[in-house]
């Protein structure tokens, strides 16, 4: 067999060997990544003075007489066009035109052509001179309906102070060879023999044990023949290790109730869960220890209103209500940042209220795991994520913990609800659409 049918995913008669000229390319552009995010290295000082003194990486010319590795790393300029995007902070350094800057749907450049004035504009112009938000009067007379619904459902984060590049396949926003590959293979690949399937791409790259992505395998193929792997897998799956079935549930009740059952049918069926010696059931509150408050924390969006809900709730031991926040905003915020922004802007409210000894918990593991890691990133996640550890830093007896997403359903319901009030609600009553759940929650 030629080798790019061996490079194509098993399901196509492959045995998905890695494509070598990708790779290196993939490998290549690291560098390329590396003078573009360290641009005070003495490395990207000198390559700069060589070969593109008075112009921007990616817009400058192979140039005369250029060495091996130069012309290497200006052929996988390519590469970090597909894969790179801008993370606003004042905007003063982001042109409107030519650049990848949209979030969302239709993620990347705004496309032309547009009116002629706003080619030699910067996205500071689009901002309001009030606060980080969008001038929404201004970018409707400049924009046609499409360009204006994608430039506003993209989100401006306060926690980003400065306009940097960031490597959109990565929550951290840095550049890795992997995600590197997989887009290259992705987008450039020829039908026939060089396909890689995202399923498969999706379900051998996350970081779990043999036997869990086995196990997604065989769901899909039993229960969800007509779905796509990447349907399910979650982000949630990544630091996963054991609780293999109530995970699985969880990601699926999520997406859909009526999944979720047909899985844990499936579950019980095969007899999984006392191999794993996990059982579907459904989890519940449980009260902090005396002398101290426990505050729920969730994320929502509302797709037809284009807006990202937040909302928490603080209880006491004995579970009885405190207080409870809702908040929302303009904008498709990806799950992991909308989770993160709830998680802030509970922490700053329980500060607000002078409150002492208290445990946040988050249906979303990776945010828990990214502020007790001590990694950092480029991305807006990384920023909010900052954010909260010096808000932690400053309050030792904060404490955050993941739960389960049955476990948080009073935070889940503020959140879907968040809309309906204006957009900063705080509640020394208890709202109605949480009233029944508080009364289950101690029962």
């Amino acid at each position: 067999m030629s080798w790019g049918n061996l490079t194509g995913s098993k399901k196509d008669g492959g045995l998905v060997f890695r494509d070598l000229r990708s790779f290196n390319l993939a490998m290549v552009a690291k560098i390329g990544w590396h003078l573009l995010s360290n641009p005070h290295s003495l490395v990207s000082r000198i390559y700069k003075a060589r070969y593109f003194p008075h112009s921007p990486f990616f817009d400058v010319d192979i140039g005369t007489n250029p060495s091996f590795v130069w012309r290497s790393i200006w052929q996988a300029r390519e590469l970090l066009t597909l894969g790179c995007r801008w993370s606003i902070g004042d905007g003063k350094n982001i042109p409107v035109m030519g650049e990848s800057w949209i979030r969302g749907l239709n993620e990347g450049l705004v496309r032309g052509p547009q009116q002629q004035g706003v080619y030699g504009m910067t996205i500071s112009e689009l901002m309001s001179p009030l606060g980080k938000c969008w001038n929404v009067h201004a970018i409707k007379l400049l924009f046609d309906c499409g360009v204006v619904k994608d430039i506003l459902q993209t989100p401006l984060v306060e926690d980003v102070v400065e306009d940097k590049l960031i490597w959109k396949e990565e929550k951290d926003g840095c550049y890795s060879v992997r995600s590197g590959y997989i887009l290259w293979r992705k987008t450039r690949g020829t039908p026939d023999s060089n396909r890689v399937d995202g399923d498969w791409c999706s379900l051998w790259n996350i970081k779990a044990p043999p036997r869990v992505k086995h196990l997604i395998w065989r769901i899909c193929r039993d229960v969800l023949p007509t779905r796509s792997l990447s349907n399910i897998i979650d982000s949630r799956i990544i630091n996963f290790h054991d609780d293999v079935a109530s995970v699985l549930l969880d990601i699926c009740s999520s997406e859909d109730s009526m999944l979720a059952g047909r899985v844990a049918e499936w579950f019980v069926a095969q007899d999984i869960g006392s191999r794993d010696h996990v059982h579907p059931y459904q989890l519940t509150w449980r009260p902090p220890l005396e002398g101290r408050l426990k505050c729920n924390v969730d994320a929502g969006f509302n797709i037809n209103r284009g807006t990202t809900n937040r909302g928490w709730c603080i209880r006491d031991h004995m579970g009885n209500f405190i207080s409870a926040g809702t908040a929302w905003d303009f904008g498709s915020f990806p799950i992991l940042e909308a989770e993160a922004l709830a998680l802030k802007e509970a922490i700053r409210s329980a500060i607000d209220l002078h409150l002492e000894y208290v445990i946040f918990e988050s249906d979303s593991q990776n945010t828990i795991h990214a502020i007790c890691s001590d990694v950092n990133g480029f991305s807006e996640f990384s920023s909010i994520i900052s954010s909260i550890r010096s808000l932690l830093d400053n309050f030792p007896n904060f404490e955050v913990k993941f739960v389960k997403r049955q476990a948080n359903s009073v935070a889940h319901a503020l959140a879907k609800a968040a809309d309906s009030w204006t957009r900063r609600s705080f509640f020394n009553m208890v709202p109605p659409c949480i009233d029944h759940l508080l009364i289950n929650d101690m029962s």
